[in-house]
């Protein structure tokens, strides 16, 4: 008797283990059909420099954009270090694409970057860098030694209160800005293709 009573036991557990795994099934299945995937957003993470190329020098990241020639806004964007230019601006002659804030380390800081593509030309008319004040100061004596070639810029003492230096290169040239609220350290660099000066 005892061994007719637990194998009846057993069928009853077994019967109720069935019952309950239809049921989770069933309501498993009720509660995805009004699951509207049109609602789930994915989240984006800000774009910023890859872990390699956040502490760069200066004179390296001049390098990258040198040779990211002939610039696009793909290649400008490798060769910052992934970063995401949005288009802020654009007229009749030029599309304009930014990134701000960028961190390269403790000494270069870059508080935007301006990448001016020509609509007509489908080339880059201007790509400009202006760096924060709290990056580490880049005399004109460091300037010399790393771009032995510079002279005085047609830019120079211009309306807007910089006072560029120019390095000639086969493509064009790079400004170098020194404005008046901090004359002693760079402020900006500007990349400028031949035939667009």
């Amino acid at each position: 008797m005892k061994s007719i009573a637990s194998g009846i036991n057993r069928s009853i557990l077994l019967f109720c283990m069935i019952c309950l795994l239809s049921v989770f099934t069933a309501s498993k299945s009720i509660a995805d059909s009004y699951i509207d995937d049109s609602y789930i957003v994915p989240i984006e993470k800000p774009a910023q420099p890859p872990s390699e190329s956040k502490k760069i020098k200066l004179a390296e990241l001049v390098q990258r954009l040198e040779a990211a020639n002939p610039w696009s806004v793909e290649r400008v964007s490798e060769a910052l270090g992934g970063v995401n230019l949005t288009l802020t601006y654009s007229n009749h002659a030029i599309f304009s694409y930014t990134a701000n804030n960028l961190v390269y380390g403790d000494n270069l800081l870059i508080d935007q970057v301006e990448f001016r593509l020509s609509i007509k030309k489908d080339k880059m008319f201007r790509l400009i860098l202006d760096i924060n004040e709290n990056s580490k100061c880049i005399t004109f004596d460091n300037l010399k030694k790393m771009y032995p070639d510079r002279h005085k810029s047609p830019y120079g003492d211009s309306e807007d209160g910089v006072f560029y230096y120019y390095t000639k290169r086969s493509w064009g040239g790079i400004l170098f800005g020194f404005e008046d609220e901090r004359p002693d350290c760079l402020g900006n660099i500007v990349f400028i293709p031949e035939g667009e000066e």
